[in-house]
Protein backbone atom coordinates (compact mmCIF):
# COMPACT_ATOMS: atom_id res chain seq x y z
CA UNK A 1 0.00 0.00 0.00
CA UNK A 2 2.48 2.26 0.80
CA UNK A 3 6.13 2.42 -1.10
CA UNK A 4 8.95 4.23 -0.50
CA UNK A 5 11.99 4.57 -1.96
CA UNK A 6 16.00 6.27 -1.16
CA UNK A 7 15.42 8.21 2.18
CA UNK A 8 17.81 11.13 2.72
CA UNK A 9 19.53 12.78 5.12
CA UNK A 10 17.54 12.81 8.22
CA UNK A 11 14.32 11.84 6.62
CA UNK A 12 11.34 11.24 9.08
CA UNK A 13 7.74 9.06 8.17
CA UNK A 14 5.59 9.44 11.19
CA UNK A 15 2.23 8.53 12.40
CA UNK A 16 1.41 5.83 9.71
CA UNK A 17 -1.45 2.97 10.21
CA UNK A 18 -1.59 0.79 6.98
CA UNK A 19 -3.36 -2.25 6.61
CA UNK A 20 -5.29 -5.27 4.76
CA UNK A 21 -3.32 -4.66 1.72
CA UNK A 22 -2.90 -7.44 -0.69
CA UNK A 23 0.94 -7.35 -0.54
CA UNK A 24 2.91 -5.99 1.63
CA UNK A 25 1.64 -2.95 4.09
CA UNK A 26 5.18 -0.74 3.59
CA UNK A 27 7.96 -1.46 1.49
CA UNK A 28 10.57 0.53 1.65
CA UNK A 29 13.39 0.31 -0.87
CA UNK A 30 17.10 1.39 -1.36
CA UNK A 31 19.40 3.95 0.16
CA UNK A 32 18.62 4.98 3.70
CA UNK A 33 21.20 7.85 4.70
CA UNK A 34 22.25 8.19 8.19
CA UNK A 35 19.87 8.25 9.64
CA UNK A 36 16.36 7.82 8.33
CA UNK A 37 13.64 7.20 10.62
CA UNK A 38 10.05 5.47 10.54
CA UNK A 39 8.41 6.19 14.12
CA UNK A 40 5.17 5.34 15.18
CA UNK A 41 3.84 2.66 12.85
CA UNK A 42 0.44 -0.16 12.63
CA UNK A 43 1.12 -2.41 10.24
CA UNK A 44 -2.22 -4.68 10.48
CA UNK A 45 -3.41 -7.89 8.18
CA UNK A 46 -1.12 -7.42 5.33
CA UNK A 47 -1.20 -9.72 2.74
CA UNK A 48 2.52 -10.54 2.99
CA UNK A 49 4.89 -8.62 4.91
CA UNK A 50 4.24 -5.75 7.61
CA UNK A 51 7.19 -3.72 6.72
CA UNK A 52 9.33 -4.59 3.62
CA UNK A 53 12.94 -3.60 3.63
CA UNK A 54 14.04 -4.60 0.49
CA UNK A 55 17.59 -4.23 -0.55
CA UNK A 56 18.23 -1.58 2.15
CA UNK A 57 21.60 0.06 2.16
CA UNK A 58 22.67 2.89 4.82
CA UNK A 59 21.25 3.24 8.77
CA UNK A 60 17.54 3.13 9.25
CA UNK A 61 15.37 3.59 12.59
CA UNK A 62 11.94 2.28 13.12
CA UNK A 63 10.48 3.39 16.11
CA UNK A 64 7.69 2.41 17.38
CA UNK A 65 6.48 -0.90 15.21
CA UNK A 66 3.32 -2.59 16.00
CA UNK A 67 1.36 -5.01 14.05
CA UNK A 68 -0.34 -7.71 14.24
CA UNK A 69 -2.29 -10.61 12.01
CA UNK A 70 0.35 -9.86 9.01
CA UNK A 71 0.52 -13.21 6.55
CA UNK A 72 4.07 -13.11 7.00
CA UNK A 73 6.77 -11.33 9.22
CA UNK A 74 6.05 -8.25 10.67
CA UNK A 75 9.62 -7.26 9.29
CA UNK A 76 11.49 -8.40 6.68
CA UNK A 77 14.78 -6.94 6.35
CA UNK A 78 17.29 -7.71 3.86
CA UNK A 79 20.36 -5.08 3.96
CA UNK A 80 23.68 -5.10 2.07
CA UNK A 81 26.57 -4.79 3.37
CA UNK A 82 26.67 -1.50 5.29
CA UNK A 83 22.93 -1.47 6.10
CA UNK A 84 21.98 -1.39 9.77
CA UNK A 85 18.45 -1.69 11.16
CA UNK A 86 17.44 -0.48 14.28
CA UNK A 87 14.15 -1.51 15.34
CA UNK A 88 13.15 0.49 18.95
CA UNK A 89 10.10 -0.98 20.50
CA UNK A 90 7.99 -3.47 19.03
CA UNK A 91 4.37 -4.76 20.03
CA UNK A 92 2.97 -7.81 17.94
CA UNK A 93 0.12 -10.32 19.15
CA UNK A 94 -0.14 -12.83 16.93
CA UNK A 95 -2.97 -15.06 17.83
CA UNK A 96 -4.91 -16.42 14.59
CA UNK A 97 -2.41 -16.52 11.71
CA UNK A 98 0.50 -15.31 9.88
CA UNK A 99 3.96 -14.01 11.41
CA UNK A 100 5.81 -16.99 11.09
CA UNK A 101 8.77 -15.98 11.51
CA UNK A 102 8.14 -12.88 13.38
CA UNK A 103 10.98 -11.19 11.65
CA UNK A 104 12.48 -12.57 8.57
CA UNK A 105 16.51 -11.58 7.57
CA UNK A 106 16.57 -12.15 3.70
CA UNK A 107 20.56 -12.51 3.34
CA UNK A 108 22.25 -10.83 0.51
CA UNK A 109 23.69 -13.01 -1.79
CA UNK A 110 26.76 -11.48 -1.66
CA UNK A 111 28.15 -12.35 1.85
CA UNK A 112 27.74 -9.23 3.02
CA UNK A 113 27.29 -9.12 6.59
CA UNK A 114 23.98 -7.07 7.70
CA UNK A 115 23.16 -5.33 11.45
CA UNK A 116 19.94 -5.86 13.18
CA UNK A 117 19.43 -4.35 16.48
CA UNK A 118 15.72 -4.95 18.40
CA UNK A 119 15.91 -3.03 21.54
CA UNK A 120 12.37 -3.52 24.02
CA UNK A 121 8.79 -4.89 23.66
CA UNK A 122 6.86 -7.95 22.93
CA UNK A 123 5.13 -10.59 21.01
CA UNK A 124 2.53 -13.50 21.81
CA UNK A 125 1.55 -16.09 19.55
CA UNK A 126 -0.84 -18.81 18.89
CA UNK A 127 0.42 -22.17 19.91
CA UNK A 128 3.03 -23.85 16.94
CA UNK A 129 4.56 -20.69 16.04
CA UNK A 130 8.46 -21.75 14.73
CA UNK A 131 10.98 -18.72 14.55
CA UNK A 132 10.81 -15.28 16.64
CA UNK A 133 13.84 -14.31 13.60
CA UNK A 134 14.79 -16.42 10.73
CA UNK A 135 17.69 -16.22 8.39
CA UNK A 136 17.15 -16.76 4.96
CA UNK A 137 19.19 -17.37 1.38
CA UNK A 138 22.45 -15.46 1.42
CA UNK A 139 26.11 -17.01 1.43
CA UNK A 140 27.03 -20.03 3.52
CA UNK A 141 29.80 -18.72 6.49
CA UNK A 142 27.79 -15.52 6.38
CA UNK A 143 25.38 -13.98 9.01
CA UNK A 144 23.76 -10.38 9.79
CA UNK A 145 25.05 -9.28 13.51
CA UNK A 146 21.55 -9.67 15.18
CA UNK A 147 21.34 -8.21 18.55
CA UNK A 148 18.26 -8.20 20.76
CA UNK A 149 17.42 -6.53 24.25
CA UNK A 150 14.88 -6.17 26.82
CA UNK A 151 12.36 -8.38 24.34
CA UNK A 152 9.71 -10.61 25.79
CA UNK A 153 8.83 -13.59 23.55
CA UNK A 154 5.81 -15.70 24.92
CA UNK A 155 6.56 -19.69 25.22
CA UNK A 156 4.63 -20.54 22.27
CA UNK A 157 8.09 -19.57 19.44
CA UNK A 158 9.93 -22.66 19.02
CA UNK A 159 13.50 -20.61 18.11
CA UNK A 160 14.71 -17.32 18.96
CA UNK A 161 16.75 -17.37 16.27
CA UNK A 162 17.10 -20.04 13.06
CA UNK A 163 20.14 -19.48 10.86
CA UNK A 164 18.46 -21.41 7.81
CA UNK A 165 21.85 -20.17 5.72
CA UNK A 166 24.09 -21.56 8.00
CA UNK A 167 21.81 -24.65 9.37
CA UNK A 168 22.12 -23.77 13.21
Amino acid sequence: CIDVENMGETAVLRALEVGNCYGDDIRLEGNFATQSEISNVTVNGAGHYGVDLDNFQGVGVLRGLSGDSNATSIIRFNGNQSATLTVLGLKSEEEISGHDPLITIDMPTDGSQPAFYLVGGYTYGRTGLHDVIKIINGKTGAAPFVQVSNFYVDANFINAVNDTVNSR
